[in-house]
């Protein structure tokens, strides 16, 4: 109904407008509203309390929203992030895939990237969209697997690039299914993620990512050895954990790789990108770099900062 009125009120403007050569601009909230909707390809990827910067629900551009929420529908968005250069905060989408309807109220590094420059995941001008998943009160794991779960990839392996709906109608249809069920650790649809094992070629070494003599010790300093089949080598990764012998990779301090009982912290999320970099997740600025016999977190440029994977 509300929806119906903003139009018939628009075309009225229009009208006007025509007659007594008026320009008029129309606003909701703090954002602009468009006459009409339209549809945009966009890679859309999920984030949640424990893997926002810094953890929690604080966002950039506080709308609808003063924290990161909401339930999905058009009177209550859930929050996402991109770049307001892309898409002007306030703005209103909704998603088919999930069947839910989002407001732009945050940043989001990655997005900024993708949108201004040849970012982490493709660019420039590519469209990502950051979407909220909320998670607190459930298992980190469990959230952050499902926000692997539910970001898409096309058979090659590259971003996958999905219609969406800006400023869309309010008569969209709306599951009640939540994106992920901090009760159960249920993600949305069933989504499982894909856990890969493998092995991590630095570009500029040749040499790859290695737990020394495969010792599985709490604070065992990565290195970098040359390629071959043992098991020292075969790290599983799940989307947001990099893990060996059942413990996270970790960058507890400057530029130090070692490995940590798994918590599901900030210093243990980690990113395999599209363009070859393993960076940190709070950030997007400092990445997985070989030099010698040494695997450090550092600088995202250079080959140095290049991976190149092979497994499953």
């Amino acid at each position: 109904m509300r929806f119906k009125y903003r139009r018939v009120t628009l075309a009225l403007v229009a009208m006007l407008a025509a007659v007594v050569g008026m320009v008029v601009t129309m606003t909701v909230g703090s954002s602009a509203a468009y006459a009409a909707s339209s549809s945009q390809k966009v890679y859309l990827t999920f984030y949640g309390w424990y893997d926002n910067t810094p953890p929690g629900c604080a966002i950039s551009y506080p709308d609808l929203h003063s924290c990161a929420g909401g339930t999905g529908t058009y009177s209550d968005p859930l929050t996402f992030a991109s770049d307001k250069s892309e898409v002007k905060p306030g703005t209103r989408v909704y998603s088919p895939r999930v069947e839910k309807y989002f407001i732009m109220e945050d940043d989001c590094t990655e997005c900024d990237q993708d949108w201004t420059g040849q970012g982490p995941d493709g660019g420039p001008k590519m469209w990502h969209f950051d979407l909220w998943l909320g998670g607190k009160g459930g298992n980190e794991f469990d959230a952050l697997n499902c926000e692997d779960a539910l970001t898409q990839s096309d058979s090659s392996g590259n971003p996958l690039m999905e219609s969406v709906t800006i400023n869309p109608p309010s008569n969209e249809k709306v599951s009640s299914e939540p994106l992920f069920n901090t009760k159960t650790g249920a993600c949305y649809g069933g989504a499982k993620p894909d856990i890969g094992v493998g092995t991590y070629k630095n570009n500029s070494t040749k040499t790859c990512l290695t737990d020394p003599g495969n010792s599985g010790s709490n604070g065992a300093a990565l290195s970098m050895t040359s390629c071959g089949s043992s098991t020292d080598q075969k790290f599983s990764y799940n989307g947001a954990f990099l893990m060996i012998n059942n413990l996270c990779v970790n960058n507890p301090s400057g530029s130090k790789l070692d490995l940590a009982t798994c918590s599901g912290g900030p210093t243990e999320q980690w990113e395999v990108n599209p363009s070859g970099t393993i960076d940190d997740m709070q950030t997007s600025t400092k990445c997985f770099r070989a030099s010698g016999s040494t695997a450090s977190a550092g600088s995202c440029s250079g080959t140095a900062a290049k991976w190149t994977y092979s497994g499953t």
